[in-house]
């Protein structure tokens, strides 16, 4: 996504971009498929010299190789490597020594994973099953939901799969639940992240913490994935993550009880930031002034997020 990313063909120039990312505040760096081992781990060594974590979303580098690197956190479940060359989602075991030897080496490097469920579960709404059935995009402008459908069903290759591609999808994505909660029971700690734009900002998020619940994880666990786990994470728990005198708090109340009901983060009484509590009627007010004056269709030459539909994937 050139647009929001950094490009370094050269693993020579990581030292330049990740001191100007630094001076200009970033909290941690992420790497992206493409990058090669050699750029990974000079990011990594650079960015743990200025005391910053890196994330990744592997592929040219794999797991196990930017772990031994020192990677701090591993992003989507489907970046991990649970298969056998061309094995199928639905066939990974949980308990396999494949997966145990992954386990393991998250353990010794003391590294976090980010399952990002949502737009694993993503895929089978977008190309196996109809568009609108995923929870929230119902909320996103019309051009937009046209940009996602035709975007992703170009890189899918259709968006018309028989019922045994579905069911093969659903099954998939169950086993990537049990990868997941294999993980938690394991010791690796666990963050929350819905990823985007593929799944819709903001709703996204809530829709991953009843799939982590969905995967049998506890809800007082998931919860604290959502909050506190990422300030441990980043090592900044002096400064937020908890209800507690003297650290930033922006406060969510919910009508509910979360700790017995995931699903009741969605009901949002009240919201305060930094101290100020917003008026949340103007704020969907403006919101649907927004989606109201979005255009009818979207331009390849001024695409949503700067991706145009024809990209490769």
């Amino acid at each position: 996504w050139a647009h929001v990313a950094l490009p370094i063909g050269q693993e020579g120039q990581a030292p330049a971009h990740v001191h100007r990312l630094v001076q200009q505040g970033v909290d941690g760096l992420k790497t992206y498929a493409k990058a090669r081992p050699s750029v990974v781990g000079r990011v990594i060594h650079e960015a743990h010299r200025h005391g910053k974590k890196v994330t990744c979303h592997a592929g040219a580098t794999p797991v196990a190789e930017a772990l031994a690197m020192g990677i701090d956190n591993v992003e989507h479940v489907f970046c991990l490597e649970a298969r056998h060359p061309g094995q199928k989602w639905a066939d990974v075991k949980a308990d396999s020594l494949r997966v145990r030897d992954l386990i393991g080496r998250f353990m010794t490097r003391k590294a976090w994973f980010t399952p990002t469920l949502a737009v694993m579960r993503a895929c089978e709404h977008y190309w196996g099953r109809p568009f609108e059935q995923f929870p929230g995009f119902e909320e996103y402008p019309a051009y937009l939901r046209r940009w996602l459908k035709e975007s992703l069903a170009r890189r899918a290759g259709s968006d018309d799969w028989d019922e045994g591609q579905v069911h093969e999808a659903e099954a998939g994505f169950r086993k990537m639940q049990e990868l997941t909660r294999a993980f938690y029971e394991a010791g690796v700690p666990l963050l929350a992240g819905s990823d985007s734009p593929f799944v819709p900002i903001g709703v996204g998020f809530h829709y991953e913490l009843e799939l982590l619940v969905e995967a049998g994880l506890p809800n007082a666990e998931v919860l604290a994935m959502a909050t506190r786990r990422g300030a441990e994470f980043l090592g900044q728990s002096d400064r937020f993550g908890t209800l507690e005198p003297g650290k930033i708090a922006d406060v969510v109340a919910v009508w509910g009880d979360p700790l017995r009901d995931i699903r009741t983060t969605r009901r949002v009484a009240a919201v305060w930031q930094e101290g100020r509590r917003l008026d949340l009627a103007a704020l969907h007010t403006t919101a649907d002034a927004v989606v109201g004056a979005a255009p009818a269709e979207f331009s390849e030459e001024r695409p949503p997020f700067g991706i145009r539909s024809s990209d490769p994937r």
